[in-house]
């Protein structure tokens, strides 16, 4: 994906993120840092999943399920709604 489009993408993001594939990711939680992570599933142009997990609960804060996206990806007001669903979770 293109960096400069994610930076875009995240501009709004109230938290810290990165990158990191799934081995980074099993590390992190088998050190048990406290993190949300995405998963995301795009069935182009059908169908797009994301899910937002505590890493110390497994509780999913956030789930999409969209079987006729107008665009199929990650957009902005993905991202806030991840915020706000982050944020009453931490409540």
């Amino acid at each position: 994906a293109d960096p400069d489009k994610i930076e875009s993408l995240f501009k709004k993001y109230k938290y810290k993120y990165e990158r990191i594939n799934e081995d980074e990711l099993n590390k992190k939680i088998l050190a048990g840092e406290k993190l949300y992570y995405m998963l995301t599933c795009i069935y182009k142009p059908n169908c797009k999943l994301i899910s937002v997990i505590n890493s110390e609960t497994g509780r999913v804060v956030y789930n999409l399920i969209d079987a006729k996206p107008l665009y199929p990806y990650i957009v902005k007001g993905d991202i806030s709604d991840i915020n706000d669903e982050i944020e009453k979770a931490d409540k």
